[in-house]
């Protein structure tokens, strides 16, 4: 079974964290493999999202974005039906924000200047 994946202690949090990403993931597997006219080199799935994005349903707690204890309840759901494997989607949007180091890990600092990245 393959889930998404942004958890916090704050559920609102975690679904701005985490929503748009998995919402793309989703739309670009449905463009490629359903709706859309992909020309290699030159179709922007993510300009396509953006325009779409509005009309695309919410994920939350269903769709494994929530608090740990919403997180927690989903995969039991899982385990209730007879899943005994989970893969999580953790999709970042193509934006410069989604590429910053974890203020715990590195002060927020950008990537290619933090230590680790070197």
């Amino acid at each position: 079974m393959v889930t998404g994946f942004s958890v916090h202690a704050d559920a609102e949090e975690a679904k701005r964290r985490g929503e748009d990403g998995f919402k793309f993931f989703g739309y670009a597997l449905a463009h490629h493999y359903i709706f859309g006219e992909h020309k290699p080199g030159r179709t922007d799935v993510w300009a396509a999202y953006e325009k779409a994005r509005a009309k695309l349903p919410e994920a939350g707690a269903a769709r494994g974005i929530g608090t740990p204890e919403q997180l927690r309840a989903h995969l039991k759901s899982f385990e209730d039906s007879g899943v005994d494997q989970v893969a999580f989607i953790q999709q970042g949007p193509p934006r410069p924000a989604f590429f910053r180091v974890h203020p715990r890990a590195g002060g927020g600092a950008d990537c290619s200047t933090s230590p680790a990245s070197r």
